[in-house]
This record gives structure tokens, sequence and C-alpha cells, in this order.
């Protein structure tokens, strides 16, 4: 016998899915292109059944789109951690917090610019990016062109910096 009352407790407290589905007008815009999941697909604890109700719930029409990652390994149990080794799948974890880490201070970098500056900056490089390698990402909507040639500029500085 099952008592409503504790699967209610565990529902509101440890269930991610309804969580995510409760809150996300919220957390949502925040965890965009943020999670990847990879899992058995016969997980030891079943936990493949709830990521495939994640991938369900991803392919919805919320809005903002999660865009998760979704991997399955063929016949493989729990704690999969995709084609990759675990110490490899933490090295590309924390290749990617840092590559965050670096545009999180780029993007405040240029929310220090004025309006003004920051279109200045953009139809300046844009000008150039009929001839350079940022040009089709650099004819998006504005104020995304900024934010992407301003990356660009950034990462092209961090390179000669450390080349130099």
């Amino acid at each position: 016998m099952i008592n409503k009352q504790v699967a209610q407790y565990w529902k509101e407290h440890y269930d991610l899915l309804y969580y995510l589905q409760k809150n996300w007008s919220t957390v949502g815009p925040k965890l965009v292109d943020k999670l990847y999941f990879f899992t058995g697909d016969v997980d030891t604890y079943y936990l493949n059944n709830s990521t495939q109700r994640a991938r369900e719930v991803d392919e919805d029409d919320g809005e903002p789109a999660l865009r998760g990652f979704f991997m399955y390994g063929d016949n493989k149990p729990h704690c999969w951690s995709g084609p990759v080794s675990s110490a490899e799948r933490l090295k590309e974890i924390a290749q990617f917090i840092a590559a965050q880490e670096a545009r999180r201070r780029d993007d405040a970098v240029v929310a220090l610019l004025n309006i003004s500056q920051q279109r200045q900056l953009a139809t300046t490089v844009i000008g150039d990016a009929s001839r350079s390698s940022i040009g089709a990402s650099a004819r998006i909507r504005w104020p995304s062109a900024a934010m992407t040639v301003w990356r660009e500029i950034a990462k092209r500085q961090r390179e000669t910096d450390v080349a130099a």
C-alpha cells in the first residue's frame, strides 16, 4: 500500500521534472542549452523512464524551449556516462564551465558599454564581417549580433594574449 501523503511529499521535494514544469517560467530561461542527459536504456533504477519523460516534455511547445541533449546507451545500466569514459566526461564538463565563465565575463564587459557604443562596436565589426570568418554568425538580429561580435572579438583578444 502506498502512503499518498508520502508520495506527494516526495513529488514536491524530489521530483525534478515536476519542479521544472511547475517553475518553468522562472528557471527555464536559465537552463536553455545547459542540460545533458546520458542514460542506459536498461537503467538499474529505471531512471531511463524519467529521462524519456523529460525528453517528451522538452519536445513540447513550452517557452523557452529547453533544447536539452539526450543520449541513450543500448543495453547500458545505471551510471553510463555516454560514449566516453567518466574521466573524459568530467574533462568536458570542466571545459564547458570554463567557456561559460569566459562568456559571462565578455557579456559583463558589453553590459558596461552604453547602447550607442554597443551599436558602434557591432557596426564596425559587422562591416568587416563579410570579409571575415564571423560573417554568417554576425548577420543576425541586433542585439544578438552585438553579442556574437563581441564574443568573437573577446575570443580573438584572448588568443592574442595567450600567443604573446
